[in-house]
């Protein structure tokens, strides 16, 4: 007998005017009948065998000791020889009776192995009519001599008790000393306790699930409003005559998947039943027994919907499709699709490609869609209402976070809980924290940004964002570009929602620039200024690490960068991006072939993503035609004149710095048509050989400016020349 089955609440059986109590006073009736033929038979004495066997007497006192009903006019009197008939009164029963169980004899067999699954009393009984006091359990053959009144139905029995019986693979019935060398008839027949739980009537058979199940708690409102609620709910009823879909529920991680079903299962007064399947085994991983475990698992979630109504969801599929033998979406799914009579849910991320996977299997997709940016704010609203951070403030809050940000409401709620739990400590160092819109907008904003930077690992690299606008030397024209583009961003609530040219623009509401111009003139630096001015973080793109030779990586990348930048809200820029967005080739080949599908896929990531993108070239005219057409901003970033040469070699020396009175800024700017980024470098060249000569004692010198521009000179190919450096020709080093 299973131990935790011992002491449940068995509610029929408290009532001895329950089917299930007159099924078990049959069942007594018929063992008293099996042991008085077993007293008919020749024994040698019981003095003999005295604590060995059990006795008459003490058979007699089993049988007559429980709590049970032998009215004349009981449910059993008045059908014939069949034990369990009352059963059909329970919907368990008939659930079971419709499914695996359609014939009188094997629902007698389940509530023969029943009792003896719930009731300690029934083993010696066993024992004594096994004629055996080690199989205190029903054997096949003691089935056979109790329920069989013909060949017929034991030839059922036999069946029944198969190890590929229907009752025996739908976790109802388990075989018990199955070994290969027990002889067949003396194999032990029981039943799981799952099986026990939910046809003994139990409180909450739920209990008697495997680990791997939870049972989620339903919503307090299921949200009958809702659309997508409403359209998984159409999905869910199954048409007369029509097998039932399995449903996959598509979307971002928070999107609300789980809350859906959850609501579907309050909607319908059941249990959800999420299962997590384990993940698949690595290459190293020889272990055979996850896809058994996952297997069984789903089995018991299936069986428990079958005698008890449930919505069952399975999650981490994802993780399977992407397998090299995905064997969980070609064994398990199509079981439950087969044996389960209620919805069974399939949580799968939108990047997730499992289409190839499932062909096999009768779908219905349901997209659940991220929330726009005014359920956005009123998700933050929400959020922030219900927790210690709430303010007078929280509309403004939400507003600034819903439009800065294109998270789902599950990670809203986990920011949220974050920030409150490390606002015990923050608290006592800066009070302003809750009372302050701005701060708190600030620490909601660290949070969710912190949560997406892991994701991206070497593919991007988090720049600092110290520079404003003053930093910039830029031609006029240039600076108003970079502004607009700047106020673009942060209107669009207002132009694409409250004015409404969302609903005309394109379907997504990112912004798009193109930087074109040479190395080193500002434009990772504007990218800066303007990550900082919206307070983004700046993700700068690592295309050595994004493009793979390999089929399919390049894509995987990408997916990841967008995603990352999607979750943080931050700022994606693809410096030299000729690399990767350049046009397209005519195919000659596979490897063109590829290349294209890589350049179709980053555009189809282009339309689609919410943030900010930047591309910087080097020459406009080498990108796709495609790409520059979905540019919103083009900015020309030209060599700086000789008059901005001259604000960045001023820009680019600190006050702190020691400069000797011969150093001659004007004739540098004037000589050398550099660009900022080679300004920068030779001023802290400069600043390197004066410290080295002098210890941090002398000063930087025209000297040591002389030697680094050489050197730049060499660096770009050039050879530095009395044309060039004129009157300062003399410092220049004697050998290179």
């Amino acid at each position: 007998m299973t131990a935790r089955l011992q002491e449940l609440p068995w509610q029929a059986i408290a009532d001895c005017a329950s089917p299930l109590s007159a099924a078990f006073d049959a069942l007594d009736t018929r063992l008293a009948d099996a042991v008085r033929m077993v007293r008919a038979r020749p024994h040698c004495t019981l003095d003999e065998l005295r604590g060995v066997v059990v006795g008459h007497d003490r058979v007699d006192a089993l049988l007559a000791g429980g709590r049970r009903v032998r009215a004349e006019g009981s449910l059993v009197s008045h059908h014939g020889r069949s034990i369990s008939v009352g059963l059909l009164l329970l919907p368990a029963w008939r659930a079971l009776a419709d499914w695996c169980a359609p014939e009188p004899v094997e629902r007698d067999l389940v509530l023969l192995a029943l009792a003896w699954e719930l009731f300690d009393h029934y083993e010696p009984v066993f024992g004594y009519l096994n004629d055996d006091l080690t199989r205190r359990w029903p054997t096949r053959a003691l089935v056979r001599q109790l329920l069989a009144q013909d060949e017929q139905q034991a030839s059922l029995l036999n069946d029944a008790t198969a190890v590929a019986a229907p009752l025996v693979q739908a976790g109802v019935l388990r075989l018990l000393d199955n070994s290969p060398s027990s002889a067949a008839s003396a194999v032990g027949i029981g039943v799981t306790p799952l099986a026990a739980a939910l046809l003994g009537d139990a409180h909450e058979p739920w209990r008697h699930l495997a680990p791997s199940i939870r049972v989620e708690a339903a919503p307090e409102s299921h949200g009958a409003d809702n659309g997508p609620f409403v359209a998984l709910r159409d999905l869910s009823q199954a048409k007369a005559g029509e097998s039932r879909p399995l449903l996959v529920l598509e979307g971002r991680d928070g999107s609300g998947r789980t809350m859906l079903a959850r609501a579907l299962a309050a909607d319908r007064e059941c249990p959800l039943l999420h299962i997590t399947l384990a993940p698949p085994p690595n290459a190293d991983d020889r272990r055979p027994h996850r896809i058994d475990d996952i297997e069984a698992t789903v089995r018991e979630a299936v069986l428990f919907q079958r005698l008890h109504d449930a919505v069952i969801l399975i999650d981490g599929l994802d993780a399977w499709c992407q397998a090299e033998r995905p064997a969980a979406t070609r064994v398990v799914l199509p079981l439950a699709l087969q044996e389960a009579v209620g919805p069974v849910l399939l949580r799968v991320d939108t990047a997730t490609k499992w289409h190839g996977q499932l062909q096999h299997l009768r779908i219905a997709r349901l997209v659940v869609p991220s929330p726009g940016v005014a359920q956005r704010a009123t998700i933050w609203r929400r959020a922030l209402s219900e927790s210690v951070l709430s303010t007078s403030e929280d509309h403004a809050v939400a507003a600034a976070l819903a439009d800065r940000f294109d998270i789902t409401p599950g990670e809203v709620r986990r920011i949220v809980m974050q920030v409150v739990d490390e606002g015990v400590w923050r608290q006592t160092h800066d009070e302003a924290l809750v009372d302050s819109t701005t701060h708190l907008i600030d620490a909601l904003s660290l949070v969710t940004r912190a949560r997406s930077r892991d994701a991206l690992g070497a593919l991007a690299v988090l720049a600092p964002t110290p520079h404003t606008w003053d930093d910039l030397v830029l031609p006029p024209s240039t600076m108003r570009r970079l502004q607009e583009f700047a106020r673009a961003v942060r209107d669009r609530t207002i132009v694409l929602d409250t004015w409404q040219f969302g609903r005309r623009a394109a379907s997504s509401r990112g912004a798009t620039a193109l930087f074109a111009g040479a190395s080193g003139t500002g434009k990772t630096m504007a990218c800066s200024v303007i990550a900082r001015e919206l307070g983004l973080d700046l993700f700068v793109i690592d295309l050595s690490a994004v493009v793979s030779k390999y089929i399919g990586e390049t894509e995987k990348n990408l997916d990841r960068i967008f995603r990352a930048a999607r979750d943080a809200g931050a700022m994606l820029f693809f410096d030299e991006a000729d690399a990767l967005f350049g046009k397209r080739s005519e195919v000659k080949d596979a490897h063109d072939r590829y290349a294209n599908i890589e350049v179709a896929y980053l555009l189809q990531q282009l339309d689609a993503h919410n943030g900010i993108v930047v591309l910087a070239t080097n020459l406009a005219r080498n990108l796709d035609a495609a790409f520059s057409r979905r540019m919103r901003y083009v900015v020309e970033f030209p060599l700086p004149g000789e008059a901005d040469r001259l604000r960045l070699w001023r820009g680019m020396l600190p006050t702190q710095a020691p400069l000797a009175s011969d150093v001659d800024l004007p004739f540098l700017a004037t000589a050398f048509p550099i660009a900022g980024g080679d300004i920068r470098n030779v001023a802290l060249d400069a600043a390197y050989l004066a410290a080295s000569d002098g210890r941090g004692i002398e000063p930087i010198g025209m000297r040591h400016f002389v030697v680094a521009m050489a050197r730049q000179c060499v660096k770009q190919g050039i050879t530095p020349s009395v044309a060039q450096f004129r009157q300062y020709v003399d410092m220049l080093p004697r050998h290179g």
